[in-house]
């Protein structure tokens, strides 16, 4: 994004791609797992979803998604910080059936959150049928906290991006 404007612009940029380890079916995510490499997580109202506060994983163990893990009765929508990242600086998520077909989504340190949604609300022809994966600049409800905001120029840009990729079944 560029401010064309003639002052400062607050700004968050992030992407909203549901990842798919097989055919978006109702209730597809439950033979799934997920590997979300993240120290923190941002918890919300139950009823309002708007952030009250983040903790380490290790006190939330409920979304602790370090270690690959089983989607079968979690329901996410969480935003994850505190990413671990490869020597290239890069975070990688990843979505996978039993057999290990799936996808991975990476991203740069641009990105220092990712929201994580199982699809848990709408129509029941999409309930369960896709996790949401949003590599993001800043956490919800950022324009209020000012948490990780940015803050674009006139005249400046604000850009972020992200790679996804098919997960093929080892062979065996």
């Amino acid at each position: 994004m560029t401010n064309e404007s003639p002052t400062a612009a607050p700004a968050g940029i992030g992407g909203h791609p549901y990842l798919l380890a097989q055919p978006a079916t109702p209730g597809a995510v439950d033979a799934w797992t997920i590997h979300v490499p993240a120290e923190e997580v941002m918890l919300v109202s139950i009823d309002t979803l708007i952030p009250v506060g983040s903790v380490h994983v290790a006190h939330a163990p409920e979304l602790d998604l370090r270690s690959t893990r089983a989607l079968r009765g979690i329901a996410l929508n969480h935003a994850y910080s505190r990413l671990g990242r490869d020597s290239a600086g890069l975070a990688r998520v990843t979505v996978t059936d039993h057999s290990g077909t799936g996808v991975e989504m990476e991203w740069d340190e641009r990105c220092p959150w990712v929201q994580i949604y199982t699809a848990d609300a709408g129509a029941p022809s999409s309930y369960r049928s896709g996790v949401a994966v949003e590599p993001m600049t800043c956490p919800p409800d950022a324009l209020n906290s000012k948490r990780d905001l940015g803050v674009v120029r006139p005249g400046e840009s604000l850009s972020a991006g992200w790679t996804i990729r098919r997960l093929a079944r080892p062979r065996s």
